[in-house]
């Protein structure tokens, strides 16, 4: 790194809503130890209570860098929209609560003149600790086959954690994400950036995100409203594809939702209907044309073996092994 971006500031940007408290010092003590210490930390508290408002505005007593900022508005597309227009820094990082940083991860993320710079990840589950290797060795992607892995639900690059932003490139081109979404909102956001631009994207090959699978992530917790918050999402993402380039890749990328929305809405255990009429909506759901053509149109040799078997029933309509399969799934964690 030249001494000219070693000066530059760095945002990080902190959306609090539904968390733990232990992983959330962790996550913040993460960002105050960085090696590079030109950052701002800002701690967007997002339909908190004033209980525990209060509570995050203790961090603000520990590092001057550190900003807890109270949301005008609940979501956490508008939470994030907050920091980026309070933001002052060159570079902004977007990290979940419940998630951390080697300690070098900013050092090591601002690549000159990149736009974007993302990095592989460790996966962190309850029970064991997994690797998301991006990329061998740095390198830049095109817009192409940055598309092809942000709809390669395994590699995980369409997430806005494990990046860091060239701000200018974000504001300049009014790159916001859509307060409209609560869930695959990140997607929508990067696709949009790219879409209408070219920015110079640049991975690299150092573990330098924890992503923790926290029961207090949205992506797991049930809500009566997932199944049509998934399907509004994906339908504003696919006015983002051009589909006849990616056909198999954004069938893929759906038919990953539909296994998303089996697991965490229609078999959780939260939700109170019954057996019967959860099969019922699952059906319903199956009828919908964008999940429908995504069962006779992905490509099954890409997904293990446990989501295979769940795309097989599920084209067939044999929904009791998807119920089984999820069940198991909902208890694994």
């Amino acid at each position: 790194m030249t001494e000219v971006f070693k000066n530059n500031l760095v945002s990080i940007i902190i959306p609090v809503y539904n968390f733990d408290f232990l992983l959330l010092e962790q996550c913040i003590n993460s960002c105050a130890c960085q090696t590079y210490k030109n950052i701002e930390i800002l701690i967007m508290a997002n339909g908190v209570t004033d209980e525990t408002y209060k509570q995050i505005l203790y961090y603000e007593q520990t590092d001057k860098r550190i900003k807890v900022i109270r949301c005008k508005k609940k979501g956490v597309s508008n939470a994030r929209n907050e920091g980026m227009r309070l933001s002052k820094g060159k570079y902004i990082a977007f990290i979940d609560a419940d998630d951390y940083l080697e300690d070098n991860y900013i050092e090591k993320m601002i690549v000159p003149d990149a736009d974007i710079t993302a990095c592989s990840f460790y996966k962190e589950y309850s029970f064991r600790k997994g690797k998301n290797i991006i990329t061998k060795e740095q390198k830049p992607k095109t817009k192409e086959e940055f598309i092809t892995d942000l709809l390669n639900f395994q590699k995980a690059v369409g997430c806005v954690w494990g990046k860091l932003f060239n701000a200018e490139y974000l504001k300049e081109n009014n790159i916001f994400f859509d307060e409209e979404l609560n869930l695959a909102e990140d997607a929508d956001f990067v696709l949009r950036g790219i879409k209408y631009n070219n920015p110079k994207i640049i991975y690299i090959p150092e573990m330098l995100y924890h992503y923790t699978f926290s029961q207090h992530s949205v992506v797991r917790n049930f809500n009566e409203k997932y199944c049509e918050s998934y399907r509004k999402a994906l339908k504003k993402i696919e006015y983002l594809i051009d589909k006849k380039k990616y056909l198999t890749q954004w069938n893929n990328f759906v038919a990953h939702h539909l296994l998303l929305i089996c697991v965490n809405y229609c078999f959780n255990s939260e939700n109170r209907i019954s057996y019967n009429g959860r099969k019922q909506i699952l059906k319903e759901i199956l009828k919908d044309e964008l999940f429908a053509k995504c069962l006779n149109l992905y490509s099954l040799k890409d997904f293990p073996l446990s989501k295979k078997i769940s795309l097989f029933f599920l084209k067939h309509g044999i929904v009791f092994v998807v119920y089984i399969i999820s069940i198991i799934r909902n208890n694994m964690r």
